[in-house]
């Protein structure tokens, strides 16, 4: 008899022991770990910050890893903005992350620039540029993701800066570019940025002269008629029609009802739980006047 050592399955067990079979990349983690942003949340509270965390250095080493991967710039900006928004609280705090998340969209910008043979993308019109994109794999994904992050970067900064800075002209063409290249993106959520836009940003000559409530009405129906699935459409619409179209209250009063009666997916509670809540509070409100 052949000593154990020498036996056909020997090597092949020391291997599996050696080396995991299916060793997790930094990607993977990211992934599961993002996917665990909600869990032990209670509505009204603030979620738990680990798995994010998690998520963030995890979608870093990836990125690190692999400069050149465009999906990788998505993947972090969104858990960076999930980061931002949800679980941080510290206004200083919040400002770093927006300014590391609008950085990693300008790197995804110029990345998916190159890829479309198009290094001054930036000089033209955002209907220029969603024309030179069209065949760019995610190029809608990292100009939603440019708007949200600059959003929230003018959200928490003084308003002079966000000023300066030409926040509101930004978000503007980041999230017009978004929508015309694929509408439907997280639940058309370049025309919920753009509409909401529209709907609520102030006019201010020389800054946001292109702001239009009828257009901004109409992008909100338009994301709605995409998708109900996520609570924000059907609310930025009732308070846009509540606010510019009062005729149509009734319209309103229905979409807030939809809310109050409807529940988010598990994985997504924690964005959709706050517009819930806002929209029964609206609906409250109007009917007892």
């Amino acid at each position: 008899m052949r000593p154990y050592w020498m036996q056909p399955g020997f090597f092949l067990v020391v291997l599996a022991i050696a080396v995991p079979l299916s060793a997790e990349s930094p990607e993977v983690r990211g992934d599961r770990a993002f996917r665990s942003r909600s869990e032990g949340f209670e509505v009204g509270g603030t979620p738990n910050s680990q798995p994010i965390e998690i998520a963030i250095t995890a979608y870093q080493e990836a990125l690190d890893r692999a400069p050149t991967r465009v999906d990788l710039h998505v993947k972090l900006m969104s858990a960076l903005c999930f980061k931002g928004y949800y679980v941080v609280r510290d206004r200083r705090q919040q400002r770093e992350i927006f300014q590391r998340t609008v950085a990693i969209a300008a790197s995804a910008l110029e990345r998916i620039n190159l890829e479309a043979d198009q290094k001054e993308l930036s000089q033209l019109s955002p209907e220029e540029q969603a024309k030179a994109l069209q065949a760019v794999p995610r190029a809608a994904a990292v100009h939603y993701w440019a708007a949200t992050g600059w959003g929230m970067w003018g959200v928490t900064h003084h308003p002079l800066s966000a000023v300066r800075k030409g926040v509101a002209g930004r978000v503007h063409k980041h999230s017009k570019i978004a929508s015309l290249l694929d509408e439907s993106y997280d639940h058309a959520g370049g025309l919920r940025f753009l509409g909401q836009l529209h709907a609520a940003a102030p006019r201010v000559p020389f800054i946001t002269g292109w702001v239009d409530r009828q257009e901004g009405l109409r992008l909100l129906r338009r994301a709605v008629e995409l998708s109900r699935d996520d609570p924000r459409n059907l609310l930025f619409l009732a308070e846009a029609i509540l606010e510019h179209d009062r005729e149509h209250r009734d319209e309103a009063l229905e979409l807030l009802r939809e809310l109050d009666r409807g529940c988010s997916h598990p994985e997504n509670i924690v964005e959709h739980s706050e517009a819930i809540e806002l929209a029964r509070q609206r609906l409250a409100e109007l009917e007892a006047r």
